[in-house]
């Protein structure tokens, strides 16, 4: 009788064991499968992060290829603005060599008159500057005569 409790009591405790050993390697079996979840969205996320690099870097790119291209797009500005400025200064420059040259013929043609050639406009002009000559002349005389009187006076 006490063998087939002993035989029933092992019986019992291997198949407690079995079960324990089959629990155990379900828990392993689903740990497997967590750690393989895991690692698979560990994955997922350096790749997604990979890819938020790659497009950043593109980006990164395409914003130093617009800066590139806005930079020669401003130098190509500048350059024809310095050009306009350049033939502006050009076109200033004889516009006022040929005043110059008109002004010297002018002066020469006025230079080579005679005084029966004057005409009445400028004979007037330079009476009146005599006549202002004069005048200067005259105060100055009638200055020096003060300060005589008064160092005489003194």
């Amino acid at each position: 009788m006490n063998q087939i409790k002993t035989f029933l009591y092992l019986t019992q405790l291997s198949l407690t064991q079995l079960s324990l050993t089959q629990l155990s390697l379900t828990q392993l079996s689903l740990t497997q499968l967590s750690l393989t979840q895991l690692s698979l969205t560990q994955l997922s996320l350096t790749q997604l992060s990979l890819t938020q690099l790659s497009l950043t870097q593109l980006s990164l790119t395409q914003l130093s290829l617009t800066q590139l291209s806005l930079t020669q797009l401003s130098l190509t500005q500048l350059s024809l603005t310095q050009l306009s400025l350049t033939q502006l200064s050009l076109t200033q420059l004889s516009l006022t060599q040929l005043s110059l040259t008109q002004l010297s013929l002018t002066q020469l043609s006025l230079t080579q008159l005679s005084l029966t050639q004057l005409s009445l406009t400028q004979l007037s002009s330079t009476q009146l500057s005599l006549t202002q000559l004069s005048l200067t002349q005259l105060s100055l005389t009638q200055l020096s005569l003060t300060q005589l009187s008064l160092t005489q006076l003194t």
